[in-house]
């Protein structure tokens, strides 16, 4: 046997699985040596120099353990920071690289050969997605807007050994770093912080294996009949805490073990000894997530932020694969769930979506399907809703589902009429494996929630008599009148039909009574309910809540909180905000804020719809500070608005001409992704264009562009008309042109036969 391959398993016995390393890595491990590496190593020599200086590493990091008391607890700050401290004393003593060093010197590898800033800064936004951080301060923007503005002043695009163009971009980036906070002084500070999370997110995994490793070692005693090895590790004690103190060798063999296992990929990656920087850009942009974040929700970010970025089909392609992340459907579902709730731009996520689709073997789930879907719709991208069912229905039909169903005609029913809708619904009978009851239910189901009571129940009697109603369809009926008389009717066809109603029955007609003050008849179905031995639940008594706040009984709904407990039924959010809903209208929002309060105190969080029963309050008060207070209290509650609170707030800052406030309002849509661009941006672009401010008009428009938005006509012809006033004909022109690239109409499928797609549609 030759000597490299008897170092090599002797190596493996003495320590364990530590990396296997590269031949090309071969050359910058000498760069650790204390003296100058000799030239032209090879073989056998060359392997025994690397496992030498691996072996002395390794044996420097196992001597400060050995002398150092390490308590593997996460959740204990003094924990983290002293395991941060060890951590940095045995890369110190072992010439090895902090995290924001191997950043540092990533970029200095793949930045070097890069002449031109912008280039340079696409690969340091590609470094930092493949690294999994997050962007949260927007430096790459302010950077590329930085360079834009520079170039402008130059007229050509920026290189890097330009020196007075560099100089004008550094005095850029001193007034980005002053606009953030961020100082030269306080880089450390930064340093610190990211190694402190590093080590809590270490110290996780090195108490999940000590519980795995002792868990293990319980159940070996349980099942042979051996000695105990370790008597300070029992499983008692495992179960108990998971603090475990290395203070010496014989003791601590196993944990030894977790914490080396924990330094390959801390202490032992190989890297270069020094770090020269020749880079003449600043590296402003790297900031780790403030939540230590799972590995998948890294993946999430990095494909999230590539489809953000992308600059065309082909880019967003070829940037994908550079990632090596392998494209579950799990992954796929987070990605587009997060470009749904950050409204990211709809094409960009179709690209996405097709791509992925496009790969041999690969099915979508209905979950992506069904995203993708709203994410189109919400934008009103009908061609292309169609365009991908009929894709999907070639690869597999079983995917459309009636929950895509509902999904699609929802979009439609929101800016269509109901005879569209209908007519989207027949399109559907191609598409779907079963065109059943399910089906029906869902186009009864969006008719209520987009639509009307009233067009639901005609569309019911002129299609029922080609499905069969169901328990489902009745439940779907009866719920949202407010007409009991309607209700009633529904109930009493219901019977007829031998259909048995279930909970969700008699809540429907809980709710309609107490909507109606008929409190009587709401106490009434709730004694039904207990005859037939139905329990009721958080619904039905928060129904009952409202009922008493709309006959004027706020506090004797308050009580029915403690009813509710002594029958086994815990209030939740939506129990609480029925009755601080009821205070409020009572104006007595003392009890209100009180009610909130009591709610923290039981751990539950206050959401969008707790606010907006204050900012309804406050916008029919015309109280202007109030809702700017209470904004800012639920944005630092991390608690993002929905689209009812950008619209209360956004109409008030109208009313009182507070452009300053409606443009924060507008920013943090836009960086936080949250309410409706399309409905906000109309107040919005009304209030800049009477207040004469073209410039921020323009700015809002065409960031609601790039997010895949299209802005009102009327709102585009408002801003037009001023901008022909300034005689701004070329910004006309940019704007006319984002506008065309928009496109809402709605088509039936070109690929299916015409007497399919036009199934006769009953008259309304």
């Amino acid at each position: 046997m030759s000597f490299s391959s008897r170092l090599l398993s002797r190596s493996k016995q003495l320590y364990g699985s530590q990396a296997i390393l590269n031949q090309q890595h071969a050359f910058p491990v000498r760069y650790y040596a204390k003296e100058a590496a000799p030239a032209g190593l090879k073989g056998d020599e060359m392997l025994k120099d690397i496992f030498r200086d691996i072996k002395q590493k390794f044996e420097t990091a196992i001597g400060v353990l050995r002398k150092e008391k390490i308590t593997i607890d996460p959740e204990d700050p003094a924990a983290v920071s002293h395991y941060a401290k060890v951590m940095k004393t045995i890369r110190e003593k072992a010439g090895l690289f902090s995290e924001s060093q191997r950043i540092q010197c990533t970029i200095e590898e793949e930045t070097q050969d890069i002449p031109d800033a912008r280039t340079y800064f696409l690969k340091l936004q590609e470094i930092r997605t493949k690294r999994g951080l997050s962007d949260e301060l927007g430096v790459e923007a302010m950077t590329m807007d930085a360079l834009e503005k520079v170039e402008k002043e130059i007229k050509q695009p920026l290189m890097r050994n330009d020196k007075k163009g560099m100089a004008l971009l550094m005095a850029e980036f001193d007034k980005v770093n002053k606009k953030l906070g961020i100082r030269r002084e306080d880089l450390p500070k930064y340093e610190e912080e990211l190694e402190l999370k590093i080590a809590k997110a270490q110290l996780e995994e090195l108490k999940k294996d000590a519980v795995e490793a002792m868990e293990t070692q319980r159940k070996r005693e349980e099942f042979k009949d051996e000695k105990e090895v370790d008597s300070s590790a029992s499983a008692s004690a495992a179960k108990a805490s998971v603090f475990a103190l290395v203070k010496s060798e014989n003791k601590t063999t196993g944990m030894m073990m977790m914490i080396k296992k924990n330094l390959k990929s801390l202490s032992f990656e190989l890297q270069k000894s020094r770090y020269i920087s020749s880079s003449k850009i600043p590296f402003l942009s790297l900031h780790t997530n403030p939540q230590d974040h799972k590995y998948e929700d890294i993946q999430v970010d990095a494909i999230y932020n590539i489809i953000s970025s992308s600059t065309s089909s082909q880019n967003l392609k070829q940037s994908l694969k550079s990632t090596g992340v392998f494209l579950s459907n799990d992954l796929i579902d987070k990605v587009l769930k997060r470009v749904r709730f950050s409204h990211g731009n709809p094409l960009q996520a179709l690209d996405f979506f097709n791509f992925t689709a496009n790969r041999r073997g690969f099915y979508h789930s209905s979950y992506s399907l069904d995203t993708m879907l709203y994410i189109l719709g919400r934008s009103r991208k009908f061609d292309h809703i169609w365009d991908v069912l009929i894709d999907i229905k070639r690869k597999d039909r079983n995917l459309i589902t009636p929950r895509t169903l509902q999904v699609v005609l929802g979009r439609v029913a929101k800016v269509c009429s109901v005879r569209m809708t209908v007519e989207s619904f027949w399109k559907f009978k191609r598409l779907v494996p079963v065109f059943d009851t399910s089906c029906f239910n869902a186009l009864l189901r969006t008719l209520c929630q987009e639509k009307s009571m009233r067009d639901a129940r005609n569309v019911y009697h002129h299609l029922k008599k080609g499905f069969r109603p169901n328990l489902q369809t009745f439940n779907i009926l009866l719920s949202g009148w407010k007409s009991s008389e309607e209700a009633e009717l529904f109930y009493d066809e219901m019977k007829e039909l031998g259909v048995k109603p279930d909970i969700v029955t008699y809540n429907s007609l809980i709710d309609v009574f107490c909507k109606g003050r008929e409190l009587e008849k709401a106490y009434g179905v709730v004694e039904k309910m207990n005859e037939e031995g139905i329990l009721p639940d958080v619904i039905t008594y928060t129904s009952i809540i409202g009922g008493l706040g709309l006959v004027g009984q706020p506090d004797k709904a308050r009580d029915m909180l403690k009813e509710m407990k002594e029958h086994g039924c815990c209030p939740d959010v939506a129990a609480y905000n029925a009755v601080i809903r009821n205070y409020c209208i009572a104006k007595r929002l003392d009890d209100a804020y009180s009610l909130m309060a009591e709610m923290a105190s039981k751990g539950m969080s206050p959401n969008a719809t707790s606010y907006n029963l204050f900012f309804r309050v406050f916008s029919w008060s015309n109280d202007l500070r109030s809702s700017w207070d209470f904004y800012g209290r639920m944005m630092d509650d991390g608690c993002l608005p929905n689209t009812q609170s950008c619209m209360f707030l956004i109409k008030l800052f109208k009313r009182n001409e507070k452009v300053e406030m409606a443009l924060q309002l507008w920013n943090d849509m836009v960086e936080k992704g949250f309410g409706s661009y399309i409905l906000v941006s109309d107040v919005l672009f009304d209030l800049l264009c009477d207040m004469g401010k073209l410039v921020e008009a323009e700015k809002c428009f065409l960031q609601m562009v790039e997010k895949g938005h299209k802005p009102s006509n009327v709102s585009f012809r408002r801003i037009k008309v001023l901008m022909e006033l300034a005689k701004k004909h070329d910004a006309i022109q940019n704007l006319s042109e984002k506008m065309a690239i928009f496109g809402s109409s709605i088509r039936a499928p070109e690929s299916m036969d015409e007497k399919e797609c036009s199934d006769p549609v009953p008259s309304l």
